[in-house]
Parts: structure tokens; sequence; C-alpha cells
């Protein structure tokens, strides 16, 4: 009987010396790490949404204005923008996370043609904008096909 008791102490003794093992501190802190920066590529992955949403937003004004003082045409390629339209950093930088497609249209386009695209995160989320000058947030999956190229 004391022999299968004294078993059993060691055995709990194993046991809560590997549970204190498996729980120090520092596997803690690791955990908390991993939860951070999973929130924090989350967070930074909806800033970077919410900047290209407002610079989209911000070319299909630009070329909406542009087009008004160009009898309806729309830009051949957002360089044509500047300087009037927008300044040379913001151009810069938009001309990377954007393709443009609206060369040769002009304001009488179909409504749903697709002139400006951006580029896809890297979870594949991107916005569209279409001639009628409203932009779409694709969620997820591969960018619609560009015009021209079907």
């Amino acid at each position: 009987m004391k022999k299968w008791i004294v078993i059993i102490g060691v055995g709990v003794v194993i046991l809560v010396v590997a549970i204190m093992l498996y729980n120090t501190p520092e596997r803690q802190g690791q955990r908390e790490a991993r939860k951070i920066s999973a929130t924090m590529e989350s967070l930074a992955e909806k800033a970077a949404l919410a900047m290209i949403e407002i610079d989209i937003k911000q070319v299909g004004l630009l070329i909406h204005i542009y087009a008004e003082d160009h009898n309806g045409q729309f830009p051949n390629s957002l360089r044509e923008l500047y300087p009037k339209y927008i300044e040379s950093e913001e151009l810069q930088r938009i001309e990377k996370e954007m393709n443009y497609y609206g060369a040769g249209l002009n304001k009488s386009a179909p409504l749903d043609t697709i002139i400006c695209q951006s580029q896809p995160l890297r979870t594949g989320k991107h916005y569209i904008l279409y001639a009628g000058g409203w932009v779409e947030k694709i969620l997820s999956g591969p960018p619609p096909p560009m015009p021209g190229l079907e």
C-alpha cells in the first residue's frame, strides 16, 4: 500500500514539475507576443486599406475634375494630373499602389467600366474605381481581369 502511495506521489510531483516547466513566464510571454504580433498585423492591414481607399477615392475625384476641364476626356495616365491636380509626392505614391486603365476613355464610358484598381494587399484585398465614380472594396481573391485583356 505504501508503495502505491509513493508511486502516485512521485507521479504527481513529476506532473506538477512538468506543468511548471511548460508554463514558464518566458513561454507565456511568447504566447502573448504572438497574439500582439497578429493584432498589429491586422491593424497594419486595416490602416493600409484605409489609406488605399482614401487614395483611390481622391484619384476618382481628380479624374472627374480633369475630365470637366478637358471636354469630358479622362487623362491618358495619372501623370497628366500633375502639377495642376496633384502634388509630385502624392502622385509617386499613388502610381505605386494603383493601376490606371482610363486612357482613351471619357465621361460617356459605361459607368461600370474599371478605370483604376489598387494593388492587392498580401491577403488579396483591394479596391476598384469605376468610371461612374464609385469605389468597390474586394475582400479576397484575385483582381478582376484587366480591361482589354479578357
